[in-house]
């Protein structure tokens, strides 16, 4: 499990473009989570291949 800090840190170092569109997954259990802007771009761009349960 990702500690808050771990998750802030890397959210907040996207300083160009390479690094803004990268999607960032923690281990959440056996879940995979997304926050912040990670989780903006899973719902704009990857949502039509997910098919959550």
């Amino acid at each position: 499990m990702a500690k808050l800090e771990e998750i802030i840190i890397t959210e907040m170092s996207r300083s160009d473009s390479r690094t803004f569109s990268r999607i960032h997954l923690f281990r959440e259990g056996s879940f995979l989570r997304a926050y912040e802007q990670s989780a903006w771009l899973m719902s704009r761009y990857a949502a039509a291949e997910l098919n959550p349960k």
